[in-house]
């Protein structure tokens, strides 16, 4: 029987990857049997988070127990030794990375949806942590008749002087440091909020606008400011909407749902036949927008913690 080994890398070191968020992390962590590496991952550490400011991400690992187990005393060890009372995951350091757990079904997985593989949840049960926080995509069908309420939404915010605009091209491109701002604003009061600079967004969006396909970018407007944003994009007869926001202020309440609506009749007068609101926390709000959208939910996702000696 082969003998693991464990060791740490500089988080400097090319043996990472480029593919690895490097924003707050702290350590990285490797098993291995003789050569093979057969576990990994990083300890990050927000200070944004507070009590939640350590985390475990870019995790991967055998079907190996005992692996995952010497990984996982290795990472809590020196997350105790910083004077941590609790460590969070899998998240890469925040949550604009990569971060919770997709509970496996028969449903097939959407475009950049979270997926892993099955034993990674075990590994991670079997080391002390539970499941925390909780969030759902849901599917609704576009053949639905919905009473959004959308002509009186329209005509509130349009006395505002609140109009809606489909971002493009070059001018998607040049407002992405307008955006980058308005999502920092937007999402100030979520869960595990971080500001993200606006250079590390600006990449990341750019990214994925080049590399998805048939995206849509809807914004809402207030005097030329960006006060809603959406993000939705296809995957084969069905349409995706990834993200959703609208500034904290009380004036714009009912703005996502107003938004929601536009793109809901959208995906049905272009072919679409399935929408799905991707991704959400399961709070009072999200639930609210599931029933308006008639939507089943089809899967749920989850951030995990453990609380250390």
């Amino acid at each position: 029987m082969n003998t693991l080994k464990y060791h740490k890398i500089d988080i400097t070191s090319a043996e990472i990857g480029d593919d690895i968020p490097k924003m707050h992390m702290h350590s990285f962590h490797v098993v291995h049997d003789e050569n093979e590496k057969i576990a990994s991952a990083a300890l990050y550490k927000n200070d944004h988070l507070k009590e939640y400011a350590f985390s475990i991400g870019a995790y991967t690992c055998t079907d190996d127990l005992n692996a995952s187990n010497l990984l996982f005393e290795k990472i809590c060890n020196e997350a105790i030794e910083q004077q941590a009372k609790w460590i969070i995951g899998p998240m890469n350091g925040s949550t604009w990375e990569s971060y919770r757990y997709a509970e496996i079904n028969e449903i097939p997985f959407f475009l950049m949806e979270p997926q892993q593989p099955a034993h990674y949840i075990d590994q991670w049960l079997s080391n002390g942590f539970e499941s925390w926080m909780d969030y759902f995509s849901c599917k609704s069908s576009l053949k639905n008749k919905i009473d959004f309420g959308e002509e009186k939404l329209k005509s509130h915010f349009e006395s505002l002087d609140i109009n809606l605009k489909i971002l493009e091209g070059n001018e998607l491109l040049k407002r992405l440091p307008e955006l980058a701002k308005f999502n920092n604003t937007a999402f100030k009061e979520n869960a595990l909020f971080s500001p993200l600079p606006e250079d590390i967004f600006i990449k990341k969006y750019a990214m994925v606008l080049h590399y998805v396909k048939g995206h849509r970018v809807l914004i809402a407007e207030d005097q030329g400011q960006i006060v809603g944003f959406g993000f939705a994009y296809p995957h084969g007869d069905t349409l995706i909407i990834k993200t959703l926001a609208r500034h904290p202020d009380k004036k714009y309440r009912g703005l996502g749902v107003w938004m929601t609506s536009v793109g809901f009749n959208w995906a049905r007068d272009n072919g679409f036949d399935f929408l799905i609101h991707a991704l959400m926390k399961a709070d009072n709000d999200s639930i609210r927008i599931s029933e308006v959208l008639q939507g089943d939910i089809f899967r749920h996702y989850y951030l995990y913690r453990k609380k250390l000696n």
